[in-house]
Formats: structure tokens, C-alpha cells, sequence
């Protein structure tokens, strides 16, 4: 499909700036949408038709634009009729869907053959003056279109635990090359990134290299400070990304991780650099928490939208944002011992263990799930509880830690190539086999490394511990940044470090 690449090369520097969010309630009384399931890619191929896919997500506004102005547009729909099978998909709802196909922003659309194989895959929001043309001349030509493997092939595995030299010195550059020194933050996308800044705060207190790194902290102090920005003024959330990278234009989309990442950052920050300002913004960030996405029944709904169409909150639970909450909350309560953050922790934490536990150890994503389970809910439930453990002392809280962990180790391992799937069953029998997500990979690994044998673990082998578990003796009862026993949560945005 060569005349499509290039059509679309054309258009890449617009798509670029309208790759944003997601969208509100998705109305289908009038059942132009679909379903993703066997059944429909089964039609499909026996209709010859394509299937359209339009991954969304609740709060992104392109997505609901996308719904309002192309997806009801009198004229899409007359080309899609005959030879397309609309399919939505709430990105939040099936991660292993979402994360097949992030790297094409919110929205994504994706267009299958009838045989299910991807043929086009487009960023962000189009109009029907752009849409269109691309309908026609996939049903002219649907040779797929190719995107390349940004990943390259899988290497096989190895024994090595950590960076080489040379892998560390060229991470390391990128990282400064990354650097805005002129509004501060990491790439001109300016967005909530969780896991650099905790790698930052480990540099600039010493602990990844035995001494405080200076430049690490300045860089550090005036991105958070440049960051508060986008905490809302009337809702006290923040932002995930601001849409200039002179932090100016919030955007208004208040996803869990993003609300996990900034109150872990802040409260942490509030305690290494002594500075009031981080604390009346993690004070802030708390009490959005507290007030607008802790549901009464113990847990927290997955996110808030009050950009284009303003869905609001929405009212959703699941695993994966839980342990986000927990996880900050946690981060919240060490940094300023406020009684109420671990009351939400615990509560949260009793919710899903009653309500999104499963029998063998792991947890289900929703009340009822249509693919996984997921890593990413394992993975996020496993650190927060952990977390619980270390915050209270209180031994249940590390015995379902263990659970989930020996869960996540029977799960998701691939025992071919090394690494973790980031679904325990593959999307659709028309797809290849589950991908490996890479900051969830990150994220496991930090978990393990986390709950690494220590000698006194070693010393009580006898007890029926995996050999993973952490050290018996008891944490913190205030764990501060600089304890060498505390892992303190940081992850879901980008890939973090292990230096």
C-alpha cells in the first residue's frame, strides 16, 4: 500500500499536534458500533468486509470530537456501510487491546482485513476530509501498510540482571539529551512522567550513586516546580500532559497514573527538599483523591475528564488504578504520616481483595472481564500491597503480596525469550500472541528487584517463603527516602531505571 504510506507521510506533522486523549459515554443507541469479539471478526470474514476499529478512552477529548465530527458524519458512514464493521474499544477497559496499539495515541483507529490481519493503524483525530479519502483507498487497496518494528526482533535470552557499561553510559545520555532547559521537564511533551521523576529524586538524594547529585536536583526542583502548573485550580487533580511545553495548557484529563505519579513525587520531594510548595501540592493532590475518585465502597474510580464533552468522572473500578491509588497514598502517608491517606490505602486495598481477587493468588481487571487477566493489574496490586507491608508492618498485607507475586511468576512469564506477556491469553485467536508491554515489564521487575532475597531471607529458607520474598524483619514504621529498606512507588508513565 505504497500510494497510502505516502499519502499519510503528508499529513503525519497534523497528526502529531491532535494525538491527544479520549472520549466520553459512547451513545450506540442507534447500534452503528460493534463489539470486539470472535463473532465479529467471524462476520467479517464472511461478509468481506473490514473491520474499523476506534480505540477510545473516557477522558480524551480528540475522541470524543472524533465520535461527534467524523464517526456521526452523514458521509463516513455512507463508505463505511457496505464495507466496514465499525468496533469501539475502551482502551481503559481492555488493556490488552490498548496496549497493542498505544503508540497510536487516543484515539487510535485501526482497520483489519476480513481476515483479521491489520492493515492501516492512524493517530489521533480525523476529520472527514482526511478520513474519508483514507476508507476509499483502503477498500481500492488493501495491501497493509508498513510501519516498521520499532522494537526489532526479540533477543534471546540471557543471564544478565543489569545495564552494562556502556548500556547505562548511552541511557544515561539520552536522558540528558532529554532534557528541556528552557521550561524544565524531560522532551517537549510535557506530561506527568512518574518514573523519571522518582529516578531523579534518587539521584538527587544519593541513593543510586552514594552521593547527591547537584545538577540532577536542580533539574529536578524547577521541573516540579514548572509542573505544578497543571494541578487544576478548581479540582485539585493534575493533568497528565500539558498541550505546549511551557506547561501553560493543561489539559484537563486526570487518568489514575498520572494522580498516582505526581502525589508520590510531590510528597516525596516535600520531604527531601524541605520546601512548603511541594507540600501544598501533594496536600492538594491528596484531597482529589480523597474526594472525587475514592468511591464509598473502599476503592477508586479509574479517572476524570473535564476537557471537550466533560464525561466527568468515571465511575469504573478496577485492579490496575486501585494499586495506583494505594501506591501514592502510601507515598502521601510515609512523607507526612496524615492518618486518613492510610485509611484509604487499607480501604482500598480490603475492596480488592474482596472484589477483584482471584482464586489462584492474582487479580481480575473489572467485575467481569472478556480477555486476561492482566499484568498490568497484578503488577500494580502486588507493588501496592507491598507497599501496605512496608508503610504498616502488618504481615497479611505481605502474604497476599507474595500470592500475586508467585501469581504474576506463573502467569505472565515467557519462558522462551525471558520477560512478561502483558496478557495471560491472547487478544482474539486472529492476533498474534500477547505482547510484552514495556513499562509493565519495567514496573515487574522493579517489583522483584524490590523483593529481592536478602541474607536473613536466605537464613529462614525453612519457612514455606518463595524464594523471591522479601526480608522478614520489620520496615519502617515511617520509611523515609533515604532508608535503604524502602522502595519507594514509582512507575506507569515511562520506563524507569535500575542504575
Amino acid at each position: 500500500m505504497i500510494r497510502l504510506t505516502a499519502w499519510f507521510g503528508a499529513f503525519i506533522a497534523l497528526l502529531l499536534g491532535l494525538a491527544a486523549a479520549q472520549a466520553a459515554p459512547l451513545d450506540n443507541r442507534d447500534g452503528f458500533w460493534s463489539d470486539w469479539s470472535d463473532a465479529t471478526f467471524a462476520r467479517a470474514a464472511s461478509e468481506k468486509k473490514f473491520v474499523i476499529v476506534s480505540l477510545q478512552s473516557w477522558w480524551c477529548p480528540w475522541c470524543h470530537v472524533m465520535n461527534r465530527d467524523t464517526w456521526a458524519n452523514p458521509d463516513v458512514r455512507a463508505v463505511l456501510k457496505d464495507k466496514f464493521i465499525p468496533v469501539q474499544v475502551d482502551q481503559d477497559s481492555r488493556p490488552d487491546i490498548s496496549q497493542r496499539y498505544e503508540r497510536w495515541g487516543w484515539p487510535a483507529t485501526i482497520i483489519f482485513g476480513p481476515d483479521g490481519t491489520d492493515i492501516v493503524k492512524l493517530r489521533g483525530f480525523y476529520s472527514p476530509k482526511f478520513f474519508i479519502p483514507i476508507l476509499q483507498e483502503t477498500i481500492r487497496d488493501p495491501s497493509p501498510v508498513d510501519y516498521g518494528n520499532p522494537g526489532g526482533p526479540e533477543r534471546e535470552r540471557t543471564l544478565a540482571t543489569g545495564l552494562g557499561d556502556a548500556e547505562r553510559a548511552a541511557i544515561l545520555a539520552f536522558i540528558d539529551k532529554a532534557y528541556d532547559q528552557a521550561n524544565g521537564g524531560w522532551s517537549k511533551s510535557k506530561l506527568v512522567d512518574g518514573p523519571t521523576l522518582g529516578w531523579f529524586l534518587d539521584r538527587a538524594h544519593g541513593q543510586r550513586n552514594g552521593a547527591g547529585d547537584k545538577e540532577a536536583e536542580a533539574r529536578l526542583k524547577r521541573s516540579l516546580t514548572a509542573q505544578i502548573a497543571l494541578i487544576d485550580k478548581e479540582l485539585g487533580g493534575i493533568s497528565q500532559i500539558s498541550l505546549k511545553p511551557d506547561w501553560s495548557a493543561p489539559s484537563r484529563e486526570f487518568p489514575m497514573f498520572a494522580q498516582q505519579a505526581a502525589l508520590s513525587a510531590y510528597a516525596r520531594a516535600a520531604v527531601l527538599f524541605g520546601d512548603p510548595t511541594y507540600r501544598v501540592a501533594a496536600d492538594r493532590l491528596f484531597s482529589f483523591l480523597k474526594r472525587t475518585l475514592a468511591t464509598p465502597n473502599g476503592g477508586f474510580y479509574a479517572s476524570m475528564g473535564m476537557a471537550e464533552g466533560q464525561p466527568g468522572v468515571d465511575k469504573r473500578q478496577y485492579a490496575r488504578e486501585t494499586g495506583q491509588a494505594i501506591q501514592g497514598l502510601l507515598a502521601y502517608y510515609d512523607s507526612t504520616g496524615e492518618k486518613s491517606a492510610l485509611a484509604l490505602a487499607v480501604a482500598a486495598a480490603d475492596w480488592a481483595l474482596r472484589e477483584r481477587a482471584l482464586p489462584a493468588g492474582g487479580f481480575r481487571h473489572a467485575e467481569h472481564d472478556t480477555g486476561g487477566p492482566y499484568l498490568a493489574d497484578n503488577v500494580e496490586m502486588a507493588a501496592a500491597l507491598l507497599a501496605l507491608h512496608r508503610s504498616t508492618g502488618e504481615r497479611k498485607w505481605l502474604t497476599a503480596a507474595i500470592a500475586a507475586g508467585d501469581f504474576i511468576a506463573r502467569t505472565f512469564v515467557d519462558a522462551g525469550t525471558g520477560g512478561f506477556f502483558a496478557s495471560a491469553s491472547p487478544d482474539g485467536p486472529h492476533l498474534p500472541k500477547p505482547i510484552k508491554q514495556r513499562e509493565d515489564n519495567v514496573a515487574t521487575t522493579r517489583f522483584f528487584a524490590c523483593s529481592r532475597p536478602t541474607p536473613a531471607t536466605r537464613a529462614t529458607a525453612r519457612s514455606p517463603r518463595p524464594a523471591w520474598a522479601i526480608s522478614p524483619r520489620r520496615p519502617c514504621s515511617r520509611p523515609t527516602p533515604s532508608c535503604p529498606t524502602c522502595c519507594w512507588p514509582r512507575r506507569n508513565f515511562a520506563t524507569s531505571l535500575c542504575m
